[in-house]
């Protein structure tokens, strides 16, 4: 969410808010001490860069003072003033990358450069943790996220307030020692809960014992929620990190994982038992000095103590990886220590972590020397045992000469079979390759890296641009024999430069699609960046099946799917870009440190992807756990799966026959269905399977199928035909579902979607006697087909990014946002009703309306930068195109203005066609812009309250803007994709004459919207000052297209058949919104404070696929038509407060726990009546309610 920077009380009167202390929030009368505490108000001054007393975030959290403060983040004690509970915020506030001074602004201001973006990238990690954890099952011993949000330019997270005595404390109150008797049992809850929380993909990076606090005898974990990464070096994260309990892999970017807690919760353990705080990590490279706990006295077994210090290990390969392990060994010493090391850790990915089947199993775990990117040179052949390898490196490391491999028998294998041979192996032996933890050499000072150089490997270094020059880097034989000698029987691991030797080198798409296809070709190295959008057809999957590298300073573009097959290796040093998705099928995504990846990436498997520091925009997502499949079932019928499904002991179950149901079956286990597998409803039979777990389909399903509940999950890449409908998701869970199609979806049935969706294959939609397909909630992502039959499809409430093919031969209904970047289609037989925004600008997406067909968008907005369609007959509505021809194309006289003089010259000048303004320009006059102007990444800064007036022409500001008032007239058009900013944050915007401005992703701090005389505002912020007045007359549309909004104060006004889209959640805590003769679509959630809602005659208010919010001191007239859209019965209306109705009132599902006024018409479209009385909720006049087929508009 994204809420407008935060003031001091605001929204509350002064009195309420000193209502409560600010040490404890518990209830004080204005003026005096607090009961509770004794203290008083004016005894606490905040630091300068801490929020002040009094401070209000979101509308709703009242800030009291600093609990702490550490490197990555504040802590205040707060108080949710509409639950009146005490709470805990955590402020991101990176210190080294960020400043504020409160008594001026309470917005943090980011460092320029690398800092600004590492804080950006920090941000974003946080906001992830957060909204992790808020959707994790709840685990008693984890503190528990309660809400989150953005402001202020940061992010906040609201957690439970824990009360009681941590264990720093605790360990002074048992003298200096706690007993291993007690401490052992106190903490064992500790380590399942941990569990859940590294399966869900966060590491908590900071437990130590004053993170560790006894709340009424049960231990309680806190302060999640900081991304602790940092670019700066061992100064700064000495600073940020707590000395003794951080292991040393916390000193560098990567290699952190569920091991690094395993380290921190070994180190807390050993300071309770002990009362000493263990030695710094760092410093026991040099020369451990950790005494044993048995050597001070502490009363483990010799057992317990191993197991102890083996979680403390220094090396991370050597340490256990998971806590599951570590508690093994505490609790069952006998059954848990093994001899030998442990592997190497995988890196740390989110959102979740797998861990490879050789660790689980028992079985040899290969360890390669270093990667692919520094090994020299094969470290052993398959059939060499660990001892052979081990001697043959120390001989290597003693002569200076490299360690020879055994030959294996038969005929000499071909580098390309190499090659093959690699890419498979890797698979197993992805632990081990990606442990490397070069980067923590760059961040330790030179009198370090002679003894990190003997415990870690060497990192990934660069190729050449033509991939020619031999690899650089460190690949010494030390390091070889000290991993060969932790190895099972490794095998051949060819380093970067072996794998794309003889690489076919690629310029353009076509070179680039023939050198795949041809079989002569072992390997790709583009050596140019490429467009494949110009070869690569929506929908098409582009496979890659052999090497290929991106080398730095190369981009590869995609709109599209690519495919990584069997053997493929898709190695980065440059840049993916794009808005594609790139999947993993039997391939390897490499990611070097420096390579950014924009693409969406799905991997298979967590072992898919090896990542040595690069930026991924997206979070990654892994369709497949392994581990949840360990020791599943095997049933190859039906009889075998009931059995399966009642044995309480199941914990999977593995499809591998086909089964028939005779009844609903609920499973909360995970459930794979395989090639050989199937799962159907008995003849005649309407059974459905109900999952709240996994589902991974290789198969068919044809049963009605549900899958709801947190860790629901669907991974289909064979077929699903419920022929009772399909349910993926559930709108009151906290929304970690997901569905990942790679196979075909054909649903006839009526079936909902409550969660985010990523098609890569087919999703076919017909409409069947009980109706069609609704997606409800979420994202859709579109890379494949999506194909409609019927009146089948409709999408409200969400987003729908179209990469591949929307092919419309039934009916379609749109209330949200379809940005189409692929093909569109509404074909002969079809109709696509849109009721929000179809958004073309940035996309070069084709729109076909075939003769028959029709796209009927009056109630909704189309806007495109040049309109692709087949048949303009077909389109109907509202259209709107932009020409940025005069800007982009390659005609007219241009002329760059890098200062006030060159601009004003320029614009008077009659022989220059459009203006591009460069850098810094400032001018203290009104300007009046009539030619095309193009704000290139620069700062236009218009001072002393001068206005900007654009008249009859279009203006393009993709950097920053500084004016007090903007007018668009006589049909001009705005683009604005950056910054503006005003003098006192209060700024207007006019629009007018059949203008239209186009904001996306943009910081505005406007406050005063006015669309007049059928012009268009399409308003998208994600950060800056809320609109708090919006006036719209003479036919003219307003589109909310932002993420999230909330006012404090809104007033709105629409008049002459004006129209308001709202796509995004919105909520306003007072104001007015008033309709007169207009309409008002919400497409997203609304929550209305203390606001008077007027629907006056000729007027129509529908709430589409969402949810209408009215509080208890608001109030709602509704003299015209009033409209809750949902495809089921789940609540639409909350009315809290009152809801007058003299006109048309039709309902969904309705909780009135206030009062509904009925002198009109109470109407449904189902055959039930979706209204519930609660809380004292009552409807005075007429209740009845029209069922479906007893009225008409």
């Amino acid at each position: 969410m994204t809420h407008e920077p935060q003031q001091p009380l605001n929204g509350r009167p002064p009195q309420e808010q000193e209502s409560f202390c600010p040490y404890c929030m518990s209830r004080v009368a204005p003026g005096q001490s607090c009961p509770v505490c004794g203290l008083t108000q004016g005894a606490y001054t905040p630091a300068p860069h801490h929020l002040p007393l009094g401070t209000i975030l979101a509308g709703r959290y009242l800030v009291g003072r600093a609990l702490g403060e550490g490197g990555f983040g504040i802590t205040y004690i707060g108080c949710d003033l509409r639950l009146e509970m005490k709470v805990a915020i955590k402020e991101y506030f990176p210190v080294d990358r960020v400043s504020r001074f409160a008594e001026t602004s309470l917005s943090v201001i980011s460092r320029v450069g690398t800092e600004s973006q590492d804080y950006d990238q920090g941000l974003k990690r946080f906001l992830y943790e957060a909204r992790t954890m808020a959707r994790m099952e709840k685990q008693p011993q984890i503190v528990m996220v309660r809400d989150y949000f953005e402001a202020n330019h940061t992010a906040y997270i609201v957690m439970e307030y824990v009360e009681g005595t941590n264990f720093m404390q605790l360990t002074a109150q048992r003298g200096g020692r706690i007993a291993a008797g007690e401490l052992l049992p106190l903490i064992e809850p500790l380590f399942s809960a941990l569990s859940a929380v590294h399966a869900a993909g966060l590491i908590h990076r900071d437990i130590s014992p004053d993170n560790l606090m006894l709340e009424r005898g049960s231990v309680r974990l806190l302060d999640f929620g900081c991304a602790r990464e940092s670019a700066r070096g061992t100064e700064t994260m000495t600073i940020a990190l707590k000395q003794g309990y951080a292991p040393i892999e916390q000193y560098q970017r990567k290699g952190q994982g569920p091991w690094t807690d395993v380290y921190a919760l070994s180190a807390t353990i050993y300071y309770c038992l002990t009362g000493k705080v263990p030695p710094q990590s760092l410093d026991r490279i040099l020369e451990d000095e950790l005494i044993p706990p048995r050597d001070l006295g502490v009363e483990l077994s010799p057992e317990q103590q191993d197991a102890l210090l083996r979680g403390m290990e220094i090396q991370p390969r050597r340490r256990y990886q998971t806590v599951e392990e570590l508690h093994a060994g505490l609790y069952r010493p006998a059954q848990s220590l093994s001899a030998g090391p442990a592997p190497v850790p995988a890196p740390e990915t989110s959102p979740a972590f797998s861990v490879p089947a050789a660790e689980r199993t028992g079985e040899p775990t290969a360890v390669p020397d270093g990667d692919p990117a520094s090994a020299s040179g094969p470290l052993s052949e398959s059939g060499a045992s660990p001892e052979a390898a081990s001697s043959s490196s120390s001989a290597s490391s003693s002569s200076g000469a490299s360690s020879e491999a055994a030959v294996p028998d038969g005929p000499p294998e071909t580098a390309f079979a190499r090659r093959k041979r690699w890419i498979r192996e890797h698979k197993r032996l992805y632990a081990a390759v990606c442990g490397s933890a070069a980067a923590i050499l760059l961040l330790l000072t030179p009198v370090l890296s002679g003894a990190l150089s003997s415990l870690l490997p060497a990192g990934p270094s660069a190729v050449s641009g033509t991939g020619a020059s031999s690899v650089s880097g460190d690949s010494s034989a030390s390091g070889a024999q000290d991993l060969s000698s932790q190895a099972a029987p490794a095998v051949s691991v060819p380093d970067r430069d072996v794998l794309f030797a003889g690489a076919a080198a690629v310029t353009t798409p076509e070179e680039f699609a023939d050198a795949l296809a041809d079989d002569t070709v072992s390997a790709i190295l583009c050596e140019a960046s490429l467009y494949l959008q110009d070869t690569q057809a929506p929908s098409e999957q582009l496979e890659i099946t052999k090497p290929v590298l991106i080398p730095q300073d190369c981009e590869l573009t995609s709109k599209g799917a690519l495919v990584l097959g069997e053997d493929g290796v898709l190695w980065v040093q440059g840049k993916i870009i794009g808005t594609g998705c790139l999947y993993t099928n039997g391939g390897i995504l490499v990611a070097d440190a420096g390579s950014t990846l924009h693409h969406l990436v799905c991997l298979k498997q967590q072992a898919d992807l090896v990542d040595y520091g690069a930026e991924f925009v997206n979070e990654t997502q892994v369709l497949t756990v392994p581990e949840q499949y360990d020791g599943a079932v095997t049933v190859t019928n039906g009889s075998e799966f009931r059995r399966a499904a009642g044995d309480s002991k199941t914990t999977a179950i593995r499809v591998d026959g086909p089964v028939e149901l005779l009844s609903d079956t609920t499973l909360s286990v995970p459930v794979l269905v395989t090639e050989n597998g199937s799962i159907t409803a008995a003849a005649g039979n309407r059974a459905n399977l109900n999952i709240t777990g996994p589902l991974i389909n290789y198969g068919t399903v044809s049963s009605g199928l549900q899958l709801t509940g947190d860790g629901a999950r669907l991974v289909n890449y064979g077929r699903i035909e419920p022929s009772d409908g399909l349910w993926l998701g559930d709108p009151e869970a906290s929304g970690t579902e997901a569905a990942f199609n790679l196979g075909t979806i054909a649903v006839d049935s009526y079936s909902v979607i409550f969660c985010d969706v990523i098609n890569i294959g087919t999703l076919s939609v017909e409409q069947g006697e009980t109706g069609g397909l609704s997606l409800d909630q979420g994202l859709l992502f579109n890379y494949g087909r999506i194909e409609t039959a019927g009146n089948s499809l409709y999408a409200g409430s969400r987003r729908l990014f179209n990469n591949g093919v929307l092919h419309i031969a039934g009916s379609m209904d749109l209330a949200g946002c379809l940005r189409n970047n692929g093909s569109l289609t509404v074909a002969s037989t079809g109709t696509l009703r849109n009721n929000g925004l179809i958004d073309g600008y940035d996309y070069d997406g084709s729109l076909t309306v075939e003769d028959g067909g029709e796209l009927d968008t009056e109630n909704g907005v189309l806007i495109s930068r040049s309109l692709n369609a087949a048949s303009n007959e077909g389109i109907h509505g509202h259209v709107r195109t932009a020409d940025f021809s005069p800007i982009d194309g390659p005609e007219g006289v241009k002329a760059f203005a890098a200062d006030a003089q060159e601009l004003l010259d320029a614009l008077a000048d009659p022989g220059v066609d459009a203006v591009i303004i460069e850098g810094d320009v400032t001018l203290s006059e009104d300007l009046h812009v009539s030619k095309p102007v193009y704000v290139q990444g620069g700062f236009l800064t218009l001072e002393n309250g001068a206005a900007l007036t654009v008249s009859g022409t279009i203006f393009c500001a993709n950097g920053r803007l500084y004016c007090d008032a903007l007018t668009l007239e006589n049909g001009a058009m705005m683009e604005l994709i950056g910054e503006w900013f005003c003098s006192d944050g209060n700024g207007s915007v006019r629009v007018t004459g059949q203008s239209w401005l186009f904001t996306r992703d943009s910081a505005l701090n406007f406050s005063s919207l006015s669309v007049e005389d059928d012009s268009l505002a399409i308003y998208d912020q994600v950060d800056g000052q809320q609109l708090s007045s919006v006036q719209l007359s003479g036919g003219s549309t307003l589109v909310n297209a932002s993420q999230t909004a909330a006012a404090a104060q809104f007033s709105l006004t629409a008049d002459d058949n004006s129209h308001v889209i709202q796509l995004c959640d919105f909520s306003t805590d007072a104001g007015t919104i008033t309709l007169r003769n207009s309409s008002y679509t919400q497409c997203g959630s609304l929550s209305l404070g203390r606001v008077t809602l007027t629907i006056g005659e000729e007027s129509a208010f529908s709430s589409l696929y969402a949810v209408l919010t009215l509080g208890s001191q608001s109030v709602l007239e509704n003299r015209g038509l009033l409209q809750t859209v949902q495809s089921t019965d789940f609540p639409t209306a909350l009315i809290r407060g009152t809801l007058n109705n003299s006109g048309t009132l039709v309902l969904s599902g309705t909780t009135v726990e206030g009062t509904l006024s009925n002198e009109g018409r109470l109407c449904t479209i189902f055959d039930h009546s979706p209204v519930t009385l609660s809380n004292g909720g009552r409807i005075i006049g007429d209740a009845t309610v029209l069922l479906a087929g007893e009225w008409e508009l």
